[in-house]
């Protein structure tokens, strides 16, 4: 989905660039950029997920280097603007849109976009608190 900008400038959704950006694009940019520092996933719950829903040792490399990457993000979504909302990867947002939210200036709360990414980099479908399949 495109936010409404017009014709002359097609812009995705904001959960469809975070979902995309995990699932396609962070795992073909790892294997250029090599590790500046030990890969380990954030927690015994984020390394879980990536064994379960992967099968070979390079996918759940990949799949726990986006999680450690995800608290970049994390940390990010604490700083933005005064908002400070803390985002956990065990609580997912409940919210269920009946449309996708399509304004240039919407953004999904930060639980909901640490949803999404999760989402992407776990190959799942996108979640409801933004999308409506």
């Amino acid at each position: 989905p495109f936010k409404d900008k017009g014709e002359e400038l097609l812009v995705s959704a904001e959960g469809q660039s975070d979902y995309f950006a995990a699932r396609h694009c962070i795992k073909r940019i790892f294997k250029y950029i090599p590790e500046f520092q030990t890969v380990q996933a954030p927690s015994a719950y984020t390394e879980s997920l990536c064994r379960s829903h992967f099968a070979t040792q390079d996918e759940i490399y990949l799949c726990v280097r986006g999680f450690q990457a995800l608290e970049v993000e994390r940390l990010f979504f604490r700083t933005q603007d005064g908002i400070e909302e803390e985002t956990h990867y065990e609580t997912p947002d409940q919210t269920v849109v009946q449309e996708v939210d399509r304004s240039p200036t919407f953004y999904p709360s930060a639980q909901c976009r640490l949803d999404t990414m999760m989402a992407g980099l776990l190959n799942q479908e996108r979640p409801r608190c933004w999308w409506v399949p």
